[in-house]
């Protein structure tokens, strides 16, 4: 684990190490896929790495959860994506949405298994955490998650708040990663963390893979 005195110093290198990882794949093999999570605590990091001089137009960005709701509400992932990330030096980034039939959840998911198929082995993967112990969206207590531990295509889950209705990548899929990374902040969460084995909370099942965990008070 790297521990970092606050959340801005974490950010920064954060961000220097994500960039580290797409350069050397854009070098290696002419490109590179990142999958990122939502929610408040990375989008400092993403206008970070907005500002970086990278070869965008070779990085496919995706999602690693999305909340199944309209691309304009305040709860969508890719709402947080297109206004901190798809900016400044990464505008030309491809973007890959995780809601495209919201009308349908089975068609929804059936593009998923063409379109997310690209983020096999993708480049490197940015998770974070709930209080619940919860990643991407795979939720305790929720036999829909439960799918996610051995499915290969992203599927759609259940969480206890609003918008419940959720899609996630699987662990398969998420741990098939080159670089895995978990930014985590706070003592709860730390608490949460440390005790997931013991409890068999879903981030249980990536602390054994080579994954990376940023830490900041």
């Amino acid at each position: 684990m790297k521990q970092f005195k606050d959340k801005t110093t974490l950010n920064q290198e954060l961000c220097k190490d994500i960039v580290a990882v797409l350069k050397n794949a854009i070098s290696d093999k002419g490109n590179a896929t990142i999958l990122l999570s939502g929610g408040s605590s990375p989008a400092e990091l993403y206008r970070l790495l907005s500002q970086e001089e990278l070869d965008w137009t070779n990085v496919t960005v995706g999602l690693v959860d999305e909340r199944f709701i309209d691309a304009e509400s305040e709860f969508s992932n890719e709402r947080l994506i297109k206004t901190t990330l798809i900016q400044n030096n990464a505008i030309g980034l491809k973007f890959i949405p995780m809601v495209t039939k919201l009308e349908n959840e089975e068609e929804n998911q059936k593009d998923l298994q063409h379109s997310y198929s690209v983020f096999n082995k993708s480049d490197c993967v940015l998770l974070g955490m709930g209080t619940d112990g919860h990643t991407a969206s795979i939720f305790p207590n929720d036999s829909d998650s439960e799918k996610a531990i051995l499915a290969e295509s992203p599927i759609f889950t259940n969480a206890p708040v609003y918008p419940n209705r959720r899609i996630t990548c699987t662990v398969p899929l998420l741990k098939s990663a080159s670089n895995l990374f978990l930014l985590i902040t706070g003592k709860e969460k730390l608490t949460v963390l440390e005790s997931a084995k013991e409890r068999q909370l879903p981030i249980a099942h990536f602390i054994e893979n080579p994954i990376q965990i940023y830490y900041a008070d």
